[in-house]
């Protein structure tokens, strides 16, 4: 454990040494090689992240970014026989990039690594094969603002009309909960990434309290697994506020919802902070193994949060909400 620990920590400081922004000029080197992100298996979520880390990776650095689509998503429960070919254009992370299809291999020395301190800084003409780059990205998070204009771009160039659960109401805050259920549970393995239905009435109180003092209406959206009344505390206390509920939705639908959120409450989850780097709303953040954005606010123990800093971005978010156009 501790030989890992240090290992983390040694590889990191390699990577902060060397790509740290104001020094990519001094590795002319890196500019004449390519990168891609491939071999991963896991879900949508975690998937578009890595792919997403890697393009900060590749922009901040000058390497040339390869896109390799999508091969293999887990969570295809209806057994969809383009399940990767629908999150491909769905997120159109590959618009406007260089296709690995389109990549001459014949005089390309291509490398798979495992981390991005084991590239070289003195070699031409690679291509490395990554399965992530949140070394680099979970160092410098905030430089994920500088990409979003161009992956708006991207998620843009797919119509996203079919996947609007609800007409955008300018009149009114829409605060969507994005809560992980299903393999998440209380005691087991995945403990940790568990947030109960009390801490979450406990955050929604605090908004709300916020809310209600600017004398502002706001409706309340779930989206999550299971049944019903798993979610009974929750219905039950916030029943004044035009919440609905959506168990199972298509996550497709899922996802357009949350970036498309007024005020947008994370779940410890990829899914959700990959929809936080897109959304144009408040974004709260609940701590897990990648960092927040400096504008996000971040869930303290007691799940509340720095209601000055909300304030603001909250009246800030107030003047740019009737030009918004939700996806």
């Amino acid at each position: 454990m501790m030989k890992h620990l240090i290992s983390s920590i040694y590889r990191k400081l390699v990577i902060a040494k060397r790509y740290y922004r104001l020094h990519i000029k001094r590795y002319p080197h890196l500019q004449k090689c390519y990168i891609t992100c491939a071999g991963k298996n896991d879900g949508a979520g975690a998937q578009t992240l890595a792919i997403l880390s890697t393009q900060l990776f590749a922009y901040d650095t000058g390497i040339k970014y390869v896109h390799t689509p999508f091969q293999k998503i887990e969570h295809n429960n209806e057994n969809n026989p383009d399940w990767e070919k629908d999150w491909e254009e769905f997120f159109g992370l590959g618009e406007g990039e260089l296709k690995i299809s389109k990549l001459d291999l014949s005089d390309i020395n291509y490398l798979k690594i495992s981390d991005i301190s084991q590239i070289p800084l003195n070699a031409s003409g690679n291509l490395y094969i990554v399965s992530q780059c949140h070394d680099y990205a979970n160092l410098f998070p905030n430089r994920y603002k500088s990409l979003k204009g161009k992956l708006l771009e991207k998620y843009q160039s797919f119509s996203k009309q079919q996947y609007q659960s609800d007409m955008y109401d300018y009149n009114q805050l829409s605060i969507v909960l994005h809560i992980r259920r299903g393999d998440i549970i209380s005691k087991g393995k995945l403990s940790e990434r568990y947030t109960s239905n009390d801490e979450i009435n406990c955050l929604l109180q605090n908004i709300i309290s916020i809310i209600s003092q600017n004398q502002l209406k706001l409706s309340i959206s779930i989206y999550s697994q299971g049944k019903l009344e798993d979610f009974k505390e929750i219905l039950d206390k916030h029943q004044n506020y035009n919440t609905k509920i959506y168990l199972d939705e298509c996550v497709f639908k899922t996802f357009n919802a949350l970036v498309n959120a007024d005020i947008l409450l994370m779940s410890k989850s990829t899914f959700s902070y990959t929809a936080a780097l897109l959304s144009s709303g408040i974004k709260i953040y609940e701590p897990f193994y990648h960092p927040p954005l400096d504008d996000w606010l971040i869930c303290d123990r007691k799940y509340s949060f720095n209601r000055v800093k909300f304030q603001k971005s909250l009246q800030y978010f107030l003047s740019q909400k009737k030009s918004f156009v939700p996806f």
